[in-house]
């Protein structure tokens, strides 16, 4: 996708579910009134801003719900993403993220 390109506003939209990193990346719909985030399986463990190329995509402070259906998410991201999204009450995890132990991942 051109980064210069407009995106296009879907305002009816409450809630995305994004299937991996590729979707998010290649993604030309903003979602302005999205409140429901689903996070599914095709994301890695690797280091990657997902905050800012999530907040591209919808705005991560309009948040209240998080489902993270992805088992490689890693913690470093998940703080991150919580960090951009202050207003998320309810977090589900439909499957458990897998953590390194080494706490140096924190």
């Amino acid at each position: 996708m051109d980064p210069n390109a407009p995106a296009i506003h879907l305002k009816s939209v409450q809630d995305v579910q994004i299937q991996n990193e590729a979707e998010l990346l290649n993604c030309k719909y903003f979602f302005p009134n999205v409140t429901t985030l689903t996070l599914e399986n095709g994301f890695s463990n690797r280091y990657q801003s997902i905050a800012i190329n999530l907040n591209r995509v919808l705005p991560l402070i309009h948040l209240t719900k998080l489902i993270l259906d992805c088992r490689y998410l890693s913690l470093t991201n998940l703080i991150e993403l919580l960090r951009f999204a202050p207003n998320i009450h309810t977090i589900k995890f439909n499957s458990l993220p897998r953590y390194k132990t080494d706490s140096k991942s924190i």
